[in-house]
C-alpha cells in the first residue's frame, strides 16, 4: 500500500478536496465537502479539516471536531473518492484521525464518535473494524451513533 497521511486542508489543496467523488449510490450517505468545509469554517476553534493522502495524490477527505462541554472527539465527515476505494485507504486514514486524536490537539479527549447512515454498510463494517460501537441511538439525522474508548 502506498503512504497514507493527512494533510489539513488549505489554499494550496482546497481545490483537490473539491474533485473528490463518492459513487453516485453513495451521496445520499455523505455530506458534500463544500458544506462540510463551511461548517469548519465558521466553529474553526474546534475542527480541522484533512486530506486523506495516498503519497501526494488526495484519495478522501475527513472533518474531524471536538466538544469541549465533554470532551468527545468526532469524525464529522469521511469519505474516500470513488475511484480509490477498497484499496484500505479508509481504514488507514481512520486510523490516522484516531491518532491525532490521542494528542488532544483541541484538549482533554473522553471518548471517540461519529455517525453513520444504517445502510451504508461499508462504512459501519469499516467503523467496527477500528473499534466503535453502535450505542442504539440515532442522531438528528436519523443516522446511528457510535462509539469507541479515547484510547
Amino acid at each position: 500500500m502506498k503512504n497514507v497521511h493527512l494533510e489539513p486542508i488549505k489554499q494550496e489543496n482546497i481545490e483537490a478536496a473539491f474533485q473528490l467523488n463518492v459513487a453516485e449510490e453513495q451521496h445520499r450517505y455523505v455530506a458534500p465537502i463544500e458544506r462540510s468545509l463551511a461548517y469548519a469554517y465558521v466553529n474553526r476553534d474546534q475542527v480541522q479539516p484533512f486530506g486523506i493522502y495516498a503519497e501526494e495524490q488526495m484519495v478522501g477527505y475527513v472533518l474531524t471536531i471536538y466538544d469541549p462541554s465533554d470532551g468527545m472527539y468526532c469524525v464529522w465527515h469521511m469519505l474516500i473518492d470513488s475511484a480509490q476505494q477498497g484499496q484500505g485507504y479508509g481504514y488507514e486514514g481512520l486510523k490516522l484521525v484516531l491518532d491525532y486524536f490521542r494528542s488532544e490537539p483541541f484538549g482533554k479527549g473522553t471518548s471517540i464518535g461519529l455517525s453513520c447512515h444504517e445502510e451504508n454498510t461499508q462504512a459501519l463494517q469499516l467503523y467496527r473494524r477500528l473499534g466503535f460501537k453502535e450505542t442504539g441511538e440515532k442522531d438528528d439525522e436519523n443516522e446511528l451513533t457510535m462509539l469507541r474508548d479515547f484510547s
